[in-house]
């Protein structure tokens, strides 16, 4: 029910916009709203064009992940872990060109990504490390700020579009937070909160290509690349043989965070409302974490139901 009210108020918000007076939205723009297991994930991107030379953006997306598995070193173990990521960008003003059949897009942007990882589960421990059931829940939350250089090169003739576009940022300042309890082998719970600026050169790279087969039916094709490196401190369990005690100590972590994005969706060209047309399709969102500490890495492979509009050139 609450699903079904998200969706009926985003459609009448839109048509409500879409039917001012005069109002069109500018190229380049996509308001979906994702289904992923039940949950809904939107994806909005509104540009904002200053006449010829000058635009403005507002992007956010939210992806969702899931694992469950053993541990490798206890066969008597799992673990759950679960990721829900907020991505906001602000273009204030990018500088636009067009020559021929191309536009070139020049911007500075913010961006802003909240990671929320929750991770839970047991591991049965050898009776050489005492046998017990140990009970464990991680929880750490990231707040990472950046400034990354965009730019973008379009080709549009007839019925054809492709839009290939790439994004760079050297360096991000970092909020973090963990809350992690391991019962009952460390009896206080390990509560970290940090603040950090990182290095590493931090990218996203995207192809978008459309095609309108006629004035009913047309098809959009994507793939996008998002590479993210961190490194940060964590309170981890840890063990000291000689007093057979566990207790929580602070280690490096290395990690990279990669979203390989790719899907189709169909759109409508007779449909079109202030320049937007409805659509209909399906992604797969393969997003992992690789830990470079220890050679391993955590994720999920996805595919989400998309529906909603898109710019109808």
């Amino acid at each position: 029910m609450r699903k079904t009210l998200l969706i009926t108020v985003f459609l009448t918000v839109t048509t409500a916009v879409s039917h001012a007076a005069e109002f069109q939205f500018s190229e380049g723009a996509d308001i979906n709203i994702g289904i992923l297991k039940g949950d809904i994930v939107p994806s909005l991107t509104l540009p904002i064009h200053w006449g010829q030379s000058f635009y403005s953006v507002m992007g956010l997306h939210i992806y969702n992940t899931s694992e469950s598995t053993t541990l490798s070193s206890f066969s008597e173990s799992r673990n759950a872990i679960f990721s829900r990521e907020i991505e906001a960008t602000l273009s204030p003003i990018g500088y636009r060109n067009s020559v021929s059949f191309f536009s070139y897009f020049l911007s500075l942007n913010y961006n802003y990504r909240n990671t929320e990882r929750k991770e839970f589960g047991y591991i049965h421990l050898p009776n050489v490390l005492g046998g017990d059931w140990v009970s464990h829940e991680n929880n750490v939350n990231f707040d990472i700020h950046s400034v990354s250089l965009s730019a973008a090169i379009v080709y549009r003739a007839g019925n054809l579009y492709v839009k290939l576009s790439a994004a760079g940022s050297p360096w991000h300042y970092m909020n973090l937070k963990q809350d992690t309890m391991m019962k009952p082998i460390i009896s206080n719970d390990a509560d970290l909160k940090t603040s950090s600026t990182g290095k590493g050169l931090s990218y996203q790279l995207l192809a978008d290509t459309g095609y309108k087969f006629n004035e009913y039916l047309g098809i959009k094709v994507y793939l996008g690349y998002d590479f993210l490196p961190l490194k940060y401190d964590l309170e981890l369990a840890d063990y000291e043989a000689a007093t057979s005690t566990f207790y929580f100590a602070k280690e490096r972590i290395d990690e990279e965070n990669i979203k390989i994005i790719y899907g189709a969706q169909l759109f409508f060209p007779a449909i079109s409302a202030a320049k937007l047309s409805p659509t209909i399709g399906y992604e797969i969102r393969e997003i992992y974490v690789k830990y470079k500490n220890s050679d391993s890495s955590s994720g999920s492979i996805e595919g989400v139901i998309i529906a909603g509009f898109t710019y109808n050139w």
